[in-house]
């Protein structure tokens, strides 16, 4: 903990309690409560840099209480604000300012009665302080909050369950935002369309209920004994993207692509919630200045877009790319190619709005309701693309992007709308045609991706930040296409 002579430091409500060795602490920028066990009678008391300096508990200087005969300290939760600004303490992290309790000049010990050895700074006692917030100190500690997937096929619900404790190298993240995905609309379906009335069943593999939502970002507010590589307090976006760990596709570094997946928000707790559980901290990654409600998205919709646009960047150097669906994977696409290719990029949608926002950033853009889309793209191409993206998946949307290819060319699917692709078979041989899926992307493209974006190369996409609590609400404009860019959940 960083001290300067500008700090404000607060008590945050901090008093003893002759309960066994149990110290209480209530922090009044956000409610929650700190409990401290020791083997005394007292218990120790932590120095919290508040986070308000001019909250009316807030003083100049610092509040400190030591323990005689007491060397343990196990603390329950402390809170701190979403920002990352404060140090936040975790049920396995003990404060290092504990230790240095009773090593600062002008505090002297604590003493057995009430308020002995509160001192500020000037010598004047807090004890006043502690008997105004003793009534609040009996709040219970918050409950999780999540919007959680009960039933396939029906609205999210809200619930509460208690914070999880991270243990070994797991690593508790407070959330501050997290993407909606189209593929969470499936999930939450229950099914994928494959076509002709054919359904792909994803019930199986994942228990109800499910917390959706694999874009997330937030902030470390406690890790196991084993999450060495992480510190309390750091601003990270989590990799969801998670393997097995042990089979040889993880091993060559494919975790996305294990076929027991463990992917956060797919088959175990994701980011519509306040809190989130990561296994381990090599799947937290730094990602720089950029506003988290953006920096979130690079978990999927970023990632997804990058793995496609590496896929065909050495056809499009200097050549056109056609991108097919501009929604928030899509207009990702469309910034990465961008700023990593020197393609000409012609951007398809039927959203006017989205086309509008694509013409913005230079790209041509075609309205894919227009009976000639396919003959307009031709022209921009020059008689046809050398690869083209499509991040719709649809039968319509696949069969332009075919039909938009030179020969030679490449088409990439990453959209999961549904549907049966339908093509004369012979094309593909006579017009040496290649049809590739991309699925996201793996641990070493997030590493890539975030590294593109710490250094600014990386455009932003729009975001529209909306209230966790309305969770349901979002994907339901999502379905109805009722979204430019990406709509990010704020607990």
């Amino acid at each position: 903990m960083s001290t300067s002579a500008d700090t404000h430091w607060s008590t945050l409500g901090c008093t003893r309690r002759a309960l066994g060795a149990r110290s209480t602490c209530y922090n009044p920028a956000d409610g929650s409560v700190f409990t401290r066990h020791g083997r005394g009678i007292w218990g120790h008391l932590g120095v919290f840099r508040s986070v308000v300096a001019d909250h009316p508990l807030a003083v100049r200087g610092e509040c400190r209480a030591s323990h005689r005969g007491s060397s343990r300290s196990t603390p329950r939760t402390a809170r701190a604000s979403r920002d990352g600004g404060t140090n936040r303490q975790s049920s396995t992290e003990t404060s290092s300012a504990v230790a240095k309790a009773s090593a600062r000049p002008g505090h002297s010990p604590g003493t057995n009665g009430p308020g002995g050895g509160w001192r500020r700074d000037g010598g004047c006692s807090a004890g006043r302080k502690q008997r105004d917030l003793r009534h609040r100190l009996q709040a219970p500690e918050r409950p999780m909050i999540s919007y959680q997937l009960t039933r396939y096929g029906q609205p999210l619900e809200r619930t509460q369950t208690a914070r999880p404790d991270p243990v070994g190298t797991e690593v508790l993240v407070q959330i501050e935002a997290c993407g909606v995905c189209h593929s969470d609309l499936h999930l939450r379906d229950g099914f994928f369309n494959m076509g002709d009335g054919k359904r792909l069943d994803l019930s199986r593999g994942r228990e109800l209920p499910l917390t959706l939502g694999h874009e997330i970002g937030g902030t470390v507010v406690a890790r196991g004994p084993d999450a060495g590589s992480v510190e309390v307090g750091e601003r990270r976006v989590v990799y969801p993207w998670i393997g097995c760990g042990s089979c040889r596709t993880c091993q060559e570094g494919q975790e996305h692509l294990c076929a027991q997946s463990r992917a956060l928000g797919v088959t175990r707790h994701g980011g519509f919630s306040d809190h989130v559980l990561v296994p381990h901290p090599r799947y937290l990654f730094a990602f720089g200045d950029r506003p988290i409600t953006l920096a979130c998205t690079y978990a999927c919709s970023g990632l997804a877009a990058y793995g496609a646009v590496r896929k065909v960047q050495s056809r499009v150097d200097g050549r056109p790319l056609v991108i097919i669906g501009l929604g928030g994977v899509g207009f990702a696409a469309l910034r990465l190619a961008q700023a990593v290719t020197t393609a000409s990029i012609i951007a398809v949608d039927v959203e006017p709005k989205t086309l509008q926002a694509a013409a913005e950033t230079g790209a041509a853009v075609v309205d894919a309701r227009a009976d000639d889309a396919a003959r307009q793209i031709r022209r921009l191409t020059d008689g046809g693309a050398p690869a083209a993206i499509d991040f719709v998946g649809s039968e319509t949307s696949a069969a332009l992007g075919l039909g938009t290819l030179a020969t030679g060319g490449l088409l990439v699917v990453v959209g999961l709308f549904g549907g049966q692709l339908r093509t004369a078979l012979p094309l593909l041989p006579l017009r040496s045609l290649t049809i590739q899926g991309s699925y996201v992307g793996s641990p070493e493209e997030m590493r890539e991706l975030m590294e593109l974006v710490q250094t600014g190369t990386v455009s932003a996409i729009p975001v529209q930040p909306r209230p966790l609590a309305d969770a349901q609400t979002v994907l339901n404009d999502l379905r109805d296409g009722r979204a430019v860019g990406r709509m990010v959940l704020v607990p």
